[in-house]
Formats: C-alpha cells, structure tokens, sequence
C-alpha cells in the first residue's frame, strides 16, 4: 500500500511470553494515490491487492484477510455502547484489562472512521487494520493477550509447514501483510 510514515504512535506491553498483554495504536499516512485507487474499487482494491514479498519471513505476523467494509460490527472482539450505539477503540484496544492513554482528538477520529461507512477494515492474528481512504490514514490497534497456549500452538506451527504449498496464515488473494 506505499505505507512507511508513521504519524501516531502509543503502545505498551507488560511483560512477556506466556502471560504478556500488549495495547496500542498506529497511525500512518496512506499515499493519496492508493487512496484514490481505493475509492474507485473499494472492497475489489484489498481482494486483488498482492502480497507484500518484503515481509515473506514474518511468517503469521502482518497478514490479513476477509475484508470488510465500516462500520466495524459488533463481535466478539467488540461491544457496542448502548447509549451510543457505537464502537468506542478503548473497548477493543483496552479489552483484556490493560490499557494506555491515547490523545483524545486521535480517539475521536478513531471513533469516527470505524464508525462510518467508507473505510476498510481486518483483524490479524494481533491486531486489527483499518484502512481509511477519505482520510489518507491506516490504523493498527493492538491488543495482544499471550497465553501459553498461543506460544505454544505458535512454536509448533513454525515447526510444521504446511502441505499445500502455502505460507503459513495467508489465504489465497485475500491476504495483505504490511
């Protein structure tokens, strides 16, 4: 996607490994002409977009599939507010209990576009990307919760290539890594 300037930045991790939470949010500028691409072909843009063969050894980090339009859906990663009737990023972001601060007007933009309809949206194995076109802006929210079982069933994974000639986490033409 051309996406290299990071205009955000606020993570925190606490600890490590099993048992280690991660939180956070980027921000980055989207070139204006991917932007335009992606208003004229819209959902087709992220099916048919090929992948990015500088991140090959990432393995499972930085794919992701199934694209969706906004507004994001309530789900399980998701609560939708009753007063509001709209996703807030903390809820998502801030889900297994640890959180960080973020600047308000960035939540307020935040809220907005994955509220909205126009801008694209998937969830990878730690995080969620949101693709905003009418704002040139690509979002990654982070919200990590490390159990054994994931490091575990991540080691054995690295250890065990698949049968079908594939990448380990990418599916067809409908994976992006960033």
């Amino acid at each position: 996607m051309g996406v290299n300037s990071v205009t955000y930045n606020k993570e925190e991790s606490w600890g490590f490994g099993p048992g280690g939470n991660e939180a956070g949010i980027r921000i980055y500028l989207l070139p204006e002409r991917i932007s335009s691409t992606i208003k004229k072909q819209r959902i087709e843009f992220f099916h048919n977009m090929p992948q990015n063969r500088s991140q090959d050894s990432r393995r499972w980090r930085g794919s992701y599939s199934n694209w969706k339009e906004t507004p994001i859906k309530p789900d399980k990663h998701w609560v939708e507010k009753k007063e509001s009737g709209q996703l807030n990023i903390y809820d998502y972001i801030c889900r297994y209990g640890f959180c960080i601060d973020i600047e308000p007007a960035i939540v307020k933009e935040a809220n907005y576009i994955i509220n909205t309809p126009g801008s694209f949206y998937a969830y990878g194995r730690i995080g969620l990307i949101v693709v905003s076109p009418e704002r040139n802006l690509v979002m990654y929210l982070i919200m990590v919760r490390e159990t054994l079982h994931n490091s575990f069933s991540r080691l054995l994974r690295s250890y065990a290539p698949r049968n079908d000639g594939a990448e380990e986490g990418v599916i067809a033409n409908e994976a992006i890594q960033c």
